[in-house]
């Protein structure tokens, strides 16, 4: 195979520090012969401020800088949207596979794995968003339905989606579309009568204190055993916006940039596996904290 995929990295200025845990880590775990980098971000007359890794990342793939220029008032996932709108339809390889800068492998044949799961009847692949699909008693047209019925392992999430760049021209549905980022390519592709597939939840950090691991699907997650998603760092580090399970899991965190990678991670000590035997519980905790109610 040769640079079968190509990665959109959508870059937000002020977070080369995690942009340089993610390329480093798809050095480590991937063929250069497998893979280029689109590095899109959006021009504000700012200075691109990751030469560095950039440029050492570089020295093993085809990275490509794209700034994109445009108005109005959109920030955070309606910004990501946007800029992956701009550019997808101007991928030339086979495949197109959207990265978050904070969404990157601890394993290797992450990549090959997903592009095995592709054939004639599955159109999506990915990482799939790690809570469980809801039961069938809840209210037809209720928020809940509509949020759970997409946040949910029937779905892959857009920090890690690949499929056919033909099958993304044959869907014509934005990337900044639906009710989150992304969220439009899988749900139609169902409709289609298509399958979407990938790694499921299998770990976590192992928490500081009494937090129960079961209940964080949000943050430091690893998938599959193969994809780690660290959970909305340009948005809490640039943005500012609140972390309610920050503290049981900093110093995982802070191992992260020491080590320029998250693999410690699959170490049994470093760890906790997810056992699935509470989903109504995690779902309503999850349900809890989007309309304001705080944290468990």
């Amino acid at each position: 195979m040769t640079m079968d995929v190509t990665a959109v990295i959508c870059y937000q200025l002020g977070t080369a520090k995690m942009l340089d845990v993610c390329l480093a880590s798809l050095v480590r775990h991937t063929p250069a012969s497998l893979l280029r980098v689109l590095l899109v971000y959006r021009d504000e007359g700012l200075a691109f401020d990751a030469d560095g890794c950039v440029a050492q990342a570089r020295e093993h793939f085809e990275v490509e800088l794209r700034p994109v220029a445009f108005r109005g008032p959109d920030s955070g996932s309606r910004v990501h949207g946007r800029l992956l709108d701009a550019v997808a339809s101007t991928v030339l390889t086979p495949y197109v596979l959207t990265l978050d800068s904070d969404c990157f492998p601890v394993a290797d044949d992450w990549l090959e794995g997903l592009l095995g799961l592709l054939d004639d009847t599955t159109k999506v692949v990915g990482i799939l968003h790690p809570w469980a699909p809801p039961p069938p008693w809840i209210a037809e047209k209720s928020m809940e339905l509509r949020i759970r019925s997409q946040h949910c392992w029937w779905n892959t999430h857009v920090a890690c989606q690949l499929l056919e760049r033909a099958w993304l021209t044959e869907l014509a549905v934005p990337y900044n579309g639906g009710d989150d980022t992304g969220l439009l390519v899988p749900l139609e592709t169902r409709h289609r009568e298509k399958l979407v597939k990938g790694y499921r939840p299998t770990l976590c950090p192992r928490p500081d204190g009494d937090f129960d691991a079961e209940f964080n699907r949000d943050v430091c997650v690893v998938y599959g055993d193969a994809v780690y998603h660290h959970g909305g760092y340009s948005r809490k580090t640039v943005h500012g916006d609140r972390d309610v399970m920050k503290e049981p899991f900093d110093w995982a965190r802070e191992r992260l940039f020491e080590e320029c990678g998250a693999e410690f991670l699959l170490e049994p000590d470093n760890c906790y596996r997810y056992v699935f035997d509470r989903e109504e519980s995690v779902a309503a905790d999850k349900m809890e904290r989007i309309f304001g109610l705080g944290p468990r």
